[in-house]
């Protein structure tokens, strides 16, 4: 089995009131995704097997490729999640994530 990691495209745009993600995953499929939401992160996996089969009377072929994706992006607000929208369309995965009105935390780290 051959194994493919590849890096798609994958940009975020801030707009007034919400973060647009989007990635490029051509060969995909919808049940291939799978998308995490946390706090001021957002994870995608994506995920694909396949097999071709071929048999003749004179020669037997199967080949096996395996691709898979992961990328986290650290979100620059808040998001409210429960709000969150996902569309894959034609290849293309777009996660709207409207901005929560809460700011996201500050912490100051002070080294000893």
């Amino acid at each position: 089995m051959r194994q493919k990691t590849w890096s798609p495209l994958v940009g975020i745009v801030d707009k007034k009131n919400e973060l647009v993600v989007s990635a490029e995953l051509p060969g995909m499929d919808k049940k291939d995704v799978k998308i995490n939401l946390e706090e001021g992160k957002v994870e995608i996996r994506a995920e694909k097997k396949e097999e071709k089969e071929d048999k003749k009377k004179d020669y037997y072929r199967k080949e096996s490729s395996y691709k898979e994706f992961y990328k986290a992006i650290t979100l620059p607000y808040k998001v409210n999640s429960d709000k969150a929208k996902f569309k894959f369309e034609k290849g293309v995965l777009t996660l709207r994530l409207p901005k929560s009105r809460e700011l996201k935390k500050k912490r100051t780290i002070k080294l000893k």
